[in-house]
């Protein structure tokens, strides 16, 4: 009876985040003048249905203006029958076998010319710019829009409120060495330009300590965003071929046995207090100062803790970006950390140590990270959103 509790409660959460993201109330009154707002004819927009609607009221009865983005990545026929039947929950069997699912995560190319779906639920009281960006095994790739004249390392798109935009989109093929299996990561982040240290609400961070313990209880205050990891198969068969270099643990530290496995990532700063003790405040960095080209040093925590049943993590990618586009961790695209022993019974918190170079122009970046588990292999976490940090502001002086 309990098994069927858990597996109950472990669809419920699937289903849930398929359709939302994490859920925030910082307003914002700026516009990012690059997006572009419904020119495109091969952008298609469709506004929410009543049963979508009710979560636009929710947020206004809330007084929370920011909302959520949920995304996806279909096929042209995928993206048809999910038009056609949009709302019909499935079974986490039919989940896995119904390939005209939007939300399947496995899909095939043959050539050049075909082409996939992004879409964005824009579940929010106010218009917000959206900014995709995509990775071929790991390591951010050039896509195309259809109508536009280039290949671009990401896509901004104003998505008005309460309606969903399907951006049809080509890889960049001259960046795939052969045929063979892939993955294809998804990444959405909504306002990159308003930055972290600008945010009103919160002076500090403290409240994040609350988020690795319970669903309820995520950051309300940072923008919404969703990453998602696809298979991709280019060609007629697909060849695995993962060969990452493994990065070294640098320490660890023994969490309450009342904690259970899964994966989350958090990153500390040299000037940040961290206290792994969950019931304990975490002060975060709201922003970092820098000079050009200067060397910083940060931490990457991965914490175990209980969504799913009987996950077992073997290894996990971390990944940072800086105004969305993907920087070098060591000197490396990546961090890959192989467990000797998955953490299963015994939770511990893995620290692994890196460092970024500033960018030698100045400015504001917006710096943010996120942690693919089992990166090599097909697993329940496919169909759920990864774990991704706060958003911190780099402040790189004159």
């Amino acid at each position: 009876m309990m098994k069927q509790v858990r597996r109950v409660k472990k669809m419920g959460i699937i289903m849930f985040f398929l359709l939302f993201s994490l859920m925030g109330c910082t307003n914002s009154d700026s516009e990012d003048s690059s997006a572009i707002r419904n020119e495109s004819p091969y952008i298609r927009f469709y506004p929410f249905d009543d049963w979508h609607l009710y979560w636009i009221e929710e947020l206004e009865s809330t007084s929370n203006p920011y909302g959520a983005v949920s995304a996806s990545i279909a096929t042209p026929l995928q993206l048809e029958a999910y038009l056609a039947d949009p709302y019909t929950l499935r079974s986490e069997e039919e989940l896995e076998a119904d390939p005209n699912f939007i939300n399947f995560v496995s899909f095939q190319l043959f050539n050049q010319d075909d082409h996939l779906y992004i879409g964005i639920d824009a579940t929010s009281i106010n218009d917000h710019t959206y900014t995709i960006v995509l990775f071929l095994n790991y390591e951010q790739i050039a896509f195309q829009v259809l109508g536009e004249a280039a290949y671009h390392n990401q896509f901004d798109l104003i998505v008005p409120s309460a309606y969903t935009a399907f951006i049809p989109f080509t890889l960049d093929f001259d960046q795939i060495p052969e045929d063979g299996s892939y993955r294809l990561t998804l990444a959405v982040f909504t306002d990159l330009h308003i930055h972290a240290a600008e945010w009103e609400e919160q002076e500090d961070f403290e409240f994040l300590s609350r988020i690795y313990r319970h669903l309820e209880s995520w950051n309300p205050w940072s923008p919404p965003y969703r990453v998602l990891n696809y298979d991709l198969i280019i060609g007629e068969d697909g060849v695995e071929s993962f060969d990452f270099v493994e990065s070294e643990i640098d320490d660890q530290v023994q969490l309450a046995q009342s904690t259970t496995p899964d994966l989350w990532v958090i990153w500390e700063s040299e000037t940040m207090v961290l206290d792994l003790e969950l019931d304990s405040p975490l002060w975060l960095d709201r922003h970092i100062e820098a000079i050009p080209g200067e060397e910083l040093h940060f931490s990457a925590w991965a914490l175990p803790l209980p969504i799913w049943e009987d996950s077992v993590i073997e290894d996990y990618l971390i990944i940072s970006l800086l105004n969305g586009e993907q920087i070098p961790l060591n000197g490396k695209p990546f961090l890959y950390v192989n467990l000797t022993e998955p953490v299963i019974d015994e939770p511990i918190a893995q620290r692994i140590d890196f460092t970024i170079t500033a960018p030698m122009e100045p400015g504001s970046y917006e710096f943010v990270s996120f942690l693919v588990p089992n990166p090599t292999g097909r697993s329940v976490f496919n169909h759920v959103p990864l774990e991704i940090t706060p958003r911190v502001t780099i402040v790189v002086s004159e």
